[in-house]
């Protein structure tokens, strides 16, 4: 799964769904997600956290995408995929920009 490159050339542009499955697989590493670095690091990458770690001004409308994702049918499956921190881990590190 290749990662398109916005429109400045610089910052990689990740599709909804792609969004979607690191933002799952960042709270699935973690118990105490919102004190775990690669969380942060995660939400930077998808764009709704700022450079200092904290929620910008997308990231509520995003959590409302995402609660109605998670009930999806993709959903199931990708969480079948990441059903470890292990796994949930390994697919961070493959598919983080």
């Amino acid at each position: 799964m290749g990662v398109r490159t916005g429109d400045n050339g610089k910052t990689p542009s990740l599709s909804e769904p792609e969004k979607h499955r690191l933002y799952a697989a960042a709270l699935a590493v973690s118990d105490s997600p919102l004190d775990s670095q690669t969380f942060k690091r995660t939400c930077q990458s998808i764009g709704i956290f700022d450079q200092k770690g904290q929620p910008n001004d997308t990231y509520m409308s995003f959590v409302t995408k995402h609660v109605d994702w998670s009930t999806s049918a993709q959903a199931e499956d990708f969480r079948r995929q990441i059903n470890t921190k292990e796994k949930a881990t390994t697919y961070l590190n493959e598919h983080l920009p």
